[in-house]
């Protein structure tokens, strides 16, 4: 990016953001596809700009192989209108004129010989192990191209998953190992004895939603009651794998008590201050689904008090007491707590109706459970 300082003095920037929208065109009819953000972000390294020109380097922003994705056989044209906006420490900030900033590119379809290429590449990447991490962002962009995802084997796949401590190296491999190799015997014998030798390693491996196999229930479950209660946010991902064992749900719950004693007072008797524990803890208690759960909870349907959830940048969640206990109840005996609501013909309503809305719902499972 060029920038033009025109003052007699050094200006001092406090930040500078780059968006650039594209718009793109079927080659060769110049038919217009779609348009939107090809990519943009911050520009750490423009910090003090003496008079006139200067060339900055080197800031990279990410997303943009995945916001084009693969062109069609004829490729595109891409027409790309840039903009800035710059703050100054002093408060001043400065724009680029609308539609100055203005270039141009063909998006190729790559072909066989540079599709093998990338397929080439990707296994190089794999095979070196020690530059996984380094090399983490090529290979997500080269597991976008569908051939060459495809042409990474087990045995591309799987060292490099047994290599690497990574938390993003593995959450981006193990999915791909797991697309098409989840029940293949050496996958299946590595997180057997991954579990009994550094469980801590592998826990977290599942909590993509295409990743499971039967070697991870027993050790999660078994994790909860040991304490790694952080084991159950892996489980609430996968239901369908345990909510049919009742031994499973019942050690489960077992667990939930015990990490979370608050479940089994009376919530009545519970201080104001406690209770946004207590709706954190509620909330785990729908996911864990035991009926057993439900006579803990059925006091708190009559109990109107605010007990919101603070997500932190994810915002609040305000609810009552009672309406806590209405979508955990409804989660553990219909598996959705949407279901009930459309039974009783609720398809929607707005924010400021939410409590008369909820007070029906929790009429209705009152006569429901009694």
């Amino acid at each position: 990016m060029e920038l033009e300082n025109h003052t007699s003095g050094a200006l001092h920037f406090g930040q500078t953001w780059l968006d650039l929208n594209a718009t793109r065109k079927e080659i060769p009819s110049g038919k217009a596809s779609n348009a939107g953000g090809l990519t943009g972000g911050a520009l750490p390294s423009v910090k003090t700009l003496t008079p006139g020109v200067h060339r900055f380097y080197g800031d990279r922003f990410e997303s943009a192989s995945g916001n084009l994705g693969m062109p069609p056989t004829n490729g595109l044209r891409v027409e790309v209108r840039g903009s800035a906006d710059t703050q100054l420490r002093d408060g001043r900030r400065f724009a680029t004129p609308a539609d100055k900033a203005f270039f141009a590119f063909e998006w190729r379809s790559p072909s066989a010989e540079e599709m093998g290429g990338m397929s080439r590449e990707l296994k190089q990447f794999l095979a070196t192990h020690s530059d996984l991490e380094k090399n983490s962002e090529r290979m997500s962009a080269l597991f976008m191209v569908p051939q060459v995802r495809d042409s990474a084997t087990l045995g591309d796949l799987l060292p490099a998953v047994k290599a690497s401590s990574d938390a993003g190296v593995r959450g981006l491999l193990v999915p791909h190992l797991f697309a098409k190799y989840s029940n293949a015997p050496p996958v299946l014998a590595y997180y057997r004895q991954a579990w009994r030798k550094n469980p801590d390693r592998v826990w977290w491996d599942a909590a993509a939603p295409n990743v499971w196999n039967e070697e991870f229930l027993e050790p999660l479950v078994r994790g909860c009651e040991r304490g790694k209660w952080n084991y159950f946010g892996v489980l609430a991902r996968h239901p369908a794998e345990w909510w049919n064992r009742p031994s499973c749900v019942a050690r489960v719950s077992t667990a939930l008590l015990k990490h979370h004693p608050i479940l089994k007072r009376d919530v009545r008797e519970i201080p104001d201050k406690e209770l946004e524990q207590w709706a954190k803890a509620v909330q785990q208690a729908g996911e864990v689904g035991n009926p057993a759960l439900v006579e803990l909870l059925r006091p708190a349907l009559d109990d109107r008090r605010d007990a919101w959830i603070n997500y932190g940048a994810g915002g609040w969640d305000k609810r009552r007491v009672c309406d806590w206990a209405l979508i955990a109840i409804l989660t553990i005996l219909d598996g959705d707590s949407w279901a009930a609501f459309k039974k009783a013909g609720i398809i929607s309503y707005r924010m400021e109706e939410q409590p008369k809305v909820y007070d029906r719902m929790i009429g209705i499972l009152k006569t429901r459970i009694k």
